[in-house]
């Protein structure tokens, strides 16, 4: 491929895919090149089509992902070729000023990446010095006392995350925004005010504490308890397709808002995890939002309506059983 050929790439009409594509030129003609085989001018190719085709198929996440299963017989990439493609096509979109629209096609295309190489067994994410960690930053927390130093700490942390951002390398972007840290944090930072709230009795039960919340915090309540299930199980399955997972959460809200049994539009097929997680989730819900003293049946009924799980189980067994705790449930959560 001639350097004519090249300026279609450094010098297209997209000026946010021109600064990617100038400083990876600069990565592979540089003493750091990525550990790949492939020539620059493949690896621009393949990021350039699969860059423009996102953009112009954000709501289609499988088309993506088709496109990028392709790449490895078109390109004739190997692993490692294929998987530093993936890396600074996903590094390039989570700059993009329209990201908020391309974070569907982003999360399956993480995901896949994950498949390809997992995260955990890959050398750059191991050996990586990760400077923010959610699980540092509770540690740190829970050694202050006051509810105003503990936000103060988390906020002063968010706002040096984000300023940081955007010079991070696509594999520390693409970590940190499938592990959620962002949220994580927002999500602590509002248990920690609820948490004071009811030391300081501003509230007294479960009824009276549901009386004040808005569907936003209730969503805030649902949202950190099932969080878990857009990842991945102990064995390192994916619990259920970010599809599935985003209906889930639509039925959830809905019958937050009314708290009877929404229209079920699709059933959800098995889960990577025991019934008796799923079952366990919402009996925290519930106790969080409605406390234990009357369990809603009509929470039993949505759990038995939304999951194809709970086909062979009776509703007075989900009952009886609602708030037992799984042996390995926190483990596999992270919930405390």
């Amino acid at each position: 491929m001639s350097e004519i050929d090249l300026d279609q790439y450094l010098g297209s009409n997209d000026p946010h895919f021109n600064v990617n594509a100038q400083g990876w030129y600069f990565e592979f003609t540089g003493h750091k090149k990525p550990h790949c085989q492939i020539s620059f001018e493949t690896f621009v190719a393949a990021v350039h089509e699969a860059y423009h085709f996102v953009l112009q198929n954000r709501d289609k996440p499988f088309a993506c992902l088709n496109l990028l299963k392709s790449f490895p017989e078109k390109y004739r990439l190997l692993e490692d070729d294929h998987v530093v493609i993936i890396d600074r096509l996903l590094g390039a979109l989570s700059h993009h000023p329209e990201f908020a629209d391309l974070r569907i096609p982003f999360m399956q295309i993480v995901d896949y990446r994950h498949i390809l190489k997992p995260y955990d067994q890959d050398e750059d994410i191991i050996n990586h010095r990760w400077e923010f960690d959610f699980d540092i930053l509770k540690q740190e927390v829970n050694k202050l006392t006051s509810t105003n130093e503990k936000m103060a700490y988390i906020v002063n942390t968010l706002t040096d995350f984000r300023q940081k951002m955007p010079a991070m390398d696509e594999i520390t972007t693409a970590y940190y925004l499938d592990t959620q840290f962002i949220e994580k944090c927002v999500s602590e930072g509002k248990r920690i005010q609820m948490l004071d709230q009811l030391r300081s009795g501003q509230a007294y039960a479960a009824s009276i504490i549901n009386e004040g919340k808005t569907l936003e915090d209730k969503k805030l309540v649902m949202e950190e308890i099932l969080r878990y299930m857009s990842g991945f199980n102990h064995a390192g399955r994916k619990i259920m397709k970010e599809d599935d997972y985003q209906l889930l959460l639509s039925y959830t809200v809905a019958y937050l808002e009314t708290e009877n049994v929404p229209v079920i539009t699709k059933r959800l097929p098995q889960l990577e995890i025991p019934i008796e997680y799923i079952r366990y989730s919402y009996y925290l819900i519930h106790k969080s939002l409605y406390g234990t003293r009357k369990i809603k049946m009509s929470m039993i009924d949505f759990l038995h309506a939304v999951f194809s799980q709970f086909d062979n189980t009776e509703k007075t067994t989900t009952k009886i059983k609602f708030s037992t705790e799984p042996k390995t449930y926190k483990a596999d959560t992270g919930h405390q």
